[in-house]
């Protein structure tokens, strides 16, 4: 009797000490998840959207930090499935998918590097962009091969930093962005009229950068807070400037 409960007790020890191996192994190997929430945040902020997706999939702790801050969406196709012409539909599907599954109120930041001209599907980006629109985005990073600018976005009160690479931008109607400070604005296709509005219907506006846009011929800069104002052009320009605070040209 004594040899068998000498047995069991040895067996119950070596059980014990491959379960405290085990937890100790969890502990090594999750140390990342210890660190700071904000420290982990930041982490999430330098990662592509797909990769932070794959992340929460793995720690429940990682979700609940990516669930807690402002969100920072960037979608780009070279950092998701690939710059082949048959990727751009899935990023757009992905973009869709995450989009349907956030808190509208959360969203801060949303960046969208995409070729549309690949999978022609206006509805998805135009739904895609009202959302965004209206979510209180602050900032908007946009390269969309010559898209056609939905006007939603020229009407998001929200909005503090917009910056649009090769898109196509006709401004009908009205203008409301009071909270933009930074506008830039490259390879832009665009008018006289609508950049002139652009330019007065942002009261907050302090930076300004225009580079190679297509279709300008008189550029007229009307706006009081401005105070930086870059400026890059394929050919001369007219140009008049009416900005009382402007403290750099280039």
């Amino acid at each position: 009797m004594g040899f068998i409960r000498a047995v069991i007790a040895k067996g119950a020890s070596i059980i014990a000490r491959k379960k405290q191996n085990q937890k100790n192994h969890a502990k090594k190997t999750d140390r990342i998840s210890e660190l700071p929430d904000l420290v982990i945040y930041h982490i999430l902020l330098l990662l592509p959207t797909i990769d932070v997706f794959k992340m929460n999939l793995l720690s429940k702790n990682w979700r609940r930090v990516w669930a807690s801050f402002p969100l920072v969406l960037n979608f780009r196709p070279e950092l998701a499935f690939g710059i082949e012409n048959h990727n751009q539909l899935k990023l757009m599907q992905f973009v869709e998918y995450v989009l349907s599954r956030i808190q509208i109120a959360r969203l801060n930041t949303f960046r969208l590097m995409i070729n549309y001209n690949y999978f022609g599907d206006n509805a998805s980006i135009d739904r895609c962009l009202s959302f965004v629109a209206e979510s209180n985005v602050e900032r908007l990073d946009l390269v969309l091969s010559y898209y056609p600018l939905p006007q939603t976005i020229l009407h998001a009160k929200s909005l503090r930093v917009l910056k649009l690479v090769m898109l196509g931008l006709k401004a009908f109607g009205s203008i409301t962005l009071p909270s933009l400070k930074t506008l830039s604005l490259k390879f832009v296709k665009l008018d006289n009229e609508t950049i002139y509005n652009l330019i007065s219907s942002c009261p907050s506006l302090e930076d300004l950068d225009l580079d190679r846009c297509l279709g300008l011929s008189n550029l007229r800069v009307s706006n009081p807070n401005l105070k930086s104002l870059q400026l890059r052009n394929f050919c001369p320009l007219q140009i008049e400037i009416e900005a009382m605070n402007l403290q750099s040209f280039v």
